[in-house]
């Protein structure tokens, strides 16, 4: 199975960090994004053999992987990581991209891959980086406007924030301003790029 627990377990420590949460935040979107497109409609729909299966002379140091080859789920998952650091503005990316480089070329030396299939995952794991780090961006931005605003687009909406539920309206009080900014500071998701936006 290619779970990547690797960057699963930099994705469980970068959320526990305070300042890194953003980048966690994207790396954990973009390893949900790799699970689903990957391990769930690629590896199923293309059903691709691995090598060791058309040549089984050759002696694997690895236990056989049971699921499709194409493409290499680890391979995805390590540049998933990679492009979501490197999209969101964490320096993590570059020691993440070398080993990223290191796994992709194992899956070649293990005989478990074509590579066409770790081209492919590569291409894979970056397009889904950039998508996890864009939908978390996306999604801070929502709701720096529903914390200042009250809403998204101009829709009138309540804000929930664990039990408290803050309601805002588009013709906002002072009150209802202040409220706001003291949300937006007790928010270090709102911290983008080390400044409140």
């Amino acid at each position: 199975c290619d779970h990547g627990e690797v960057w699963i377990v930099l994705a469980a420590v970068l959320l526990i960090l305070r300042s890194q949460r953003r980048h966690g935040a994207a790396v954990s979107c973009a390893l949900v994004l790799d699970l689903v497109s990957c391990n769930l409609i690629l590896k199923p729909l293309i059903g691709r053999l691995r090598p060791f299966a058309i040549n089984p002379a050759v002696e694997l140091l690895v236990p056989p992987p049971l699921d499709a080859s194409f493409p290499s789920g680890h391979t995805a998952a390590s540049f998933a990581a990679v492009f979501a650091l490197k999209a969101s503005g964490s320096p993590l990316w570059k020691p993440a991209l070398v080993l990223a480089v290191v796994m992709a070329f194992s899956r070649l030396y293990l005989y478990v891959h074509w590579p066409s299939d770790v081209l492919g995952g590569a291409v894979l794991g970056a397009a889904v980086g950039w998508a996890g780090a864009w939908l978390v961006q996306r999604a801070e931005q929502a709701l720096v406007q529903i914390a200042l605003h009250g809403r998204v687009d101009g829709l009138d909406m309540p804000v929930h924030i664990g039990i408290m539920e803050v309601r805002f309206r588009q013709n906002q009080t002072e009150r209802g301003r202040c409220v706001s900014h003291r949300l937006l500071h007790r928010l270090p998701i709102f911290r983008l790029g080390g400044e409140l936006v």
